[in-house]
């Protein structure tokens, strides 16, 4: 079981212990979890909250793939061109792209 499995399970709980150490083990294996075929399965709530966190570390570029690349198709991406740049949001996440 990966611990992006156990992340979902443990919210859907509300186990709060078992969710701060998913997401501890989250943020020290940030590269490994990105690229875990698992990773596109967490939910909506439980991405959020992993990107939401400072502590997450890995290139801005793996993540982008990572979240965009992949079969995710339960993210509702939404394109606006402004001058000059392209802004993505998907899940509460937001990238500027120049």
């Amino acid at each position: 079981m990966s611990a992006c499995m156990i992340l979902d399970a443990a919210r859907l709980y509300n186990l709060e212990k078992l969710t701060e150490v998913c997401l501890m083990f989250m943020d020290r294996n940030a590269d490994d979890v990105l690229l875990h075929d698992t990773f596109d399965t967490l939910s909506k709530e439980s991405l959020e909250e992993v990107l939401r966190r400072d502590c997450f570390f890995a290139p801005e570029v793996q993540i982008f793939s990572s979240i965009f690349g992949g079969e995710r198709g339960r993210i509702d991406v939404s394109i606006a061109q402004h001058p000059g740049r392209v802004s993505r949001r998907a899940a509460g996440w937001r990238c500027n792209l120049l």
